[in-house]
């Protein structure tokens, strides 16, 4: 198995970094207009991406959970009830794979009283997902491996503790949301893993990251990875490499098991091919705020990469901002002396890096989207002939 770096790092005038808002600030700094994310270009660009795997995607996803499993000691599974993190826990269990730990979060307390309340087209808040979905999950997973250690972290009081200076924000990578915070501080909050790693255990945290992204010219369609994406685990920040113990895994996104998002990739056009949609790819776009989060990109595609998913399920709406998240308004809706705080950290954001680096501007569409290198997977032609 390749040893990498699994989110990569950012460039800026021969200079590397590992957190993005710090690359922003030395390139102002320094006059540079952009910067580039490295997510192992050198190791991507050895694969065959025109060349669809012949095996079927769940045999890649078992022989990738199988993989985690021969190279770690213990397996935490990170659930939240959606498609991504159902197929990877799916993947464990419906072929006899041990998984030691599944992880749930949110602010369980703050919304205890709300979440049964709510209609099926509300936005619902982010534990309603969780309650819904990853519960009656793990209960299921439970029948098969009694043994699984199910970890329950209400985030309520960290979010409502944080915030008392600026400290935080060069630790949450590239996604200011109260919620993105606490998630890249499970680490942190739960120390028996920590203690586990000092006594030798190699510990993997294993995310469902993520769809496979695609977009065209007027000839070719490619794969491409959005950085955006993979901000959701431990902080990313340059002091990372002083927590050796931290092994998060990306379960589809992963040079490890390449054939994975290559066949979902190929999988997806030739759903397109059938159909003659290849309109419904979003061109290339230069600016880099090319956006795959709507509820039809989604709809389409969970059941032809995820075979086993039941997309007559009711599914929580993604979010409409990546800094003021609809499945957080219970924090929004505070008036919590933190909530005056984050705001406050935000607006600094906003002035520290400039508009320049802002999707439309604003603080509010969060910071613009580093793409990887475009990946050739097929010609126009013989996709829509």
């Amino acid at each position: 198995m390749y040893n990498y770096n699994n989110k990569g790092y950012y460039e800026v005038n021969h200079k590397t970094f590992a957190n993005k808002l710090e690359a922003i600030v030395y390139a102002n700094e320094v006059g540079w207009k952009g910067i580039k994310w490295n997510f192992n270009d050198d190791l991507w660009n050895k694969q065959q991406f025109t060349i669809e795997p012949t095996e079927d995607l769940l045999t890649l996803y078992k022989e990738r959970a199988q993989q985690l499993r021969d190279e770690y000691d213990r397996i935490v599974v990170f659930v939240s009830g959606g498609a991504d993190s159902t197929a990877v826990l799916q993947s464990f269990i419906n072929n006899n794979i041990r998984i030691d730990d599944i992880f749930i979060f949110g602010a369980f307390s703050a919304e205890e009283n709300v979440i049964g309340n709510l209609s099926n087209d509300d936005y619902g808040y982010f534990t309603r997902e969780t309650e819904l979905l990853a519960k009656p999950l793990i209960k299921q997973a439970l029948q098969k491996q009694p043994h699984i250690n199910v970890i329950e972290w209400d985030w309520t009081d960290f979010i409502l503790s944080s915030f008392d200076d600026l400290d935080w924000i060069w630790k949450v990578g590239g996604r200011f949301s109260p919620n993105m915070w606490a998630r890249s501080n499970f680490h942190k909050v739960y120390k028996k893993h920590q203690r586990l790693e000092e006594n030798g255990t190699k510990i993997a945290f294993i995310f469902g990251v993520d769809k496979p992204r695609l977009m065209r010219d007027d000839s070719s369609i490619y794969l491409v990875f959005n950085d955006s994406l993979i901000t959701t685990g431990s902080s990313i920040s340059n002091d990372i490499l002083e927590h050796k113990w931290e092994h998060d895994e990306f379960f589809f996104w992963s040079v490890n098991s390449p054939k994975i998002i290559i066949k979902q990739a190929h999988q997806i056009i030739n759903f397109i091919h059938q159909r003659k949609l290849v309109n419904t790819i979003p061109h290339i776009s230069h600016d880099n705020n090319v956006s795959w989060h709507h509820t039809t990109y989604y709809g389409t595609i969970n059941p032809i990469i995820y075979p086993e998913w039941n997309q007559n399920i009711w599914q929580i709406e993604k979010p409409t901002s990546p800094t003021y998240n609809e499945m957080e308004r219970w924090f929004f809706a505070s008036d919590h002396k933190s909530l005056a705080r984050w705001k406050g950290s935000i607006d600094e954001v906003s002035r520290i890096v400039g508009s320049g680096w802002l999707n439309k501007g604003e603080i509010y569409g969060g910071l613009t989207g580093n793409l990887s290198p475009l990946y050739k997977i097929a010609d126009i032609p013989k996709v829509i002939s």
